[in-house]
């Protein structure tokens, strides 16, 4: 439910999307209907160009399944990594995975809503970020030395 017209419309309208995609990714779940095709299968129109709010769907109706899942399973690996990190007690990395944590869980609660895709390039330094932080590897002790 929304305060007002324009918020319940686009709640609808979104609601509508996913009633429409989800037997849509049913019908072709290993390949998709190709990149940039979902918008058109759904058949949701802003003016004179189709749209889709949800990357989740815009992944399932471009890809397939096999994609969709990949990309789920991505970011569960990214937020299981990142909680362990942010709760450790006593470790100096706590507080930075806890950020990388909150700005991921942010990220994935914007993909329900908008498919845009400017912020991925954000997403790969947090996922850098997290694999650095996670490395069994204690990286301040690392000795480089100079060969001349």
């Amino acid at each position: 439910t929304g305060r007002n017209l324009d918020e319940v419309t686009s709640t609808s309208v979104r609601l509508a999307m996913i009633r429409r995609g989800l037997p849509l990714i049913g019908a072709e779940p290993l390949f998709g209907y190709g990149l940039t095709q979902g918008a058109g299968m759904i058949g949701i129109s802003a003016g004179s160009m189709y749209v889709l709010d949800n990357y989740f769907l815009t992944v399932g109706l471009d890809s397939g399944l096999p994609a969709l899942l990949g990309f789920v399973g991505l970011m569960v690996l990214l937020l299981r990594r990142a909680s362990r990190l942010a709760v450790a007690e006593n470790d100096s990395r706590s507080p930075l995975a806890m950020t990388l944590l909150v700005g991921l869980i942010g990220f994935l609660v914007v993909k329900v809503i908008s498919s845009q895709t400017q912020v991925f390039p954000l997403m790969f330094v947090v996922t850098g970020l997290l694999l650095a932080l996670s490395s069994p590897h204690d990286l301040s002790r690392v000795q480089y030395s100079r060969k001349t």
